[in-house]
């Protein structure tokens, strides 16, 4: 796949939307699950299926980075700590309140 292709079958997938892009790479958000992907040339060499899964949370993000944006920039959660990762959980509930 192509990455015209891979913008092209992104942007007529319904909760699928491209936010930005850089020469390496383009950060996809899924709209429901509030999470954003990395998506570089590597993940071309998968098929649109797998892509789709990964980027609709139907399975586990191995061949794309999850990413989060944090004051204004984005970043990759794969190595953030179990705290960390506990606060992005709350915080995309919209648990905002101290336990």
């Amino acid at each position: 796949m192509t990455g015209e292709e891979l913008f092209d079958k992104i942007e007529l997938t319904q909760g699928l939307d491209v936010v930005a892009t850089s020469g390496e790479a383009a950060i996809v958000r899924h709209a429901e699950s509030k999470a954003y992907y990395a998506v570089d040339h590597e993940a071309l060499a998968f098929e649109w299926p797998e892509l789709l899964a990964v980027l609709t949370g139907k399975r586990p993000a191995v061949c794309l980075d999850l990413m989060t944006r944090v004051v204004g920039y984005y970043s990759a959660v794969s190595n953030w700590n179990k705290s960390k990762l506990g606060e992005l959980a709350a915080r995309r509930k919209g648990n905002y309140g101290i336990a």
